[in-house]
């Protein structure tokens, strides 16, 4: 697609494997937040989608690319990929149904992210990708419309095991972890 360069950039977030990594991070927001007089900080935990991360705004769709800049692909929604929400939800990721991967595609791609590639880069589509639009198995899933938890520090770091089950079992595509915010 034509290059797009976004206003804000588009940044990756930071890994942690280990809880002693999560409890730092919990750390470290408490006390910047105590810094400014925020007494109780909240977290926030989301699924992290494992797909092609884009920005849906003002009626363009493009991908995150370098972080500053990525490529136009509106198109997609022409082609049959779902909006979930709708249009202009802001940022969030194009992913394949992984019930429907498991289903179709499993045994022609390694991983429902290369289909997604295939579907979003592809001068011409593959049969199996043409059905999967047609089944309405692609979207465009906003972060702000995804199954969340939300609660204190202590709370996070005392059930992460069990949060990290419960939205698991709240989305039907392929996961890279859980993404922990302050908010």
């Amino acid at each position: 697609g034509t290059p797009f360069k976004h206003k804000e950039y588009m940044l990756s977030t930071n890994k942690a494997f280990k809880h002693e990594e999560l409890e730092q991070f919990v750390k470290n927001v408490q006390q910047a937040a105590k810094d400014v007089g925020v007494k109780n900080p909240k977290f926030r935990v989301t699924p992290n989608l494992d797909g092609m991360a884009g920005k849906d705004k003002d009626g363009i769709l493009a991908t995150r690319g370098n972080g500053r800049t990525g490529s136009v692909v509106t198109r997609i929604f022409d082609l049959g990929v779902v909006p979930i929400g709708g249009r202009n939800q802001g940022v969030g990721e194009i992913v394949m149904s992984q019930s429907y991967f498991d289903r179709h595609l499993s045994t022609i791609f390694s991983h429902p992210r290369s289909a997604v590639i295939g579907c979003v880069n592809a001068d011409t589509l593959r049969k199996e990708l043409k059905q999967a639009l047609k089944a309405k198995a692609i979207h465009f899933m906003p972060y702000s419309k995804l199954a969340h938890w939300t609660g204190s520090g202590a709370e996070l770091l005392a059930n992460i095991k069990q949060i990290t089950r419960d939205l698991e079992n709240k989305v039907d595509y392929p996961l890279d972890g859980m993404v922990a915010e302050a908010t």
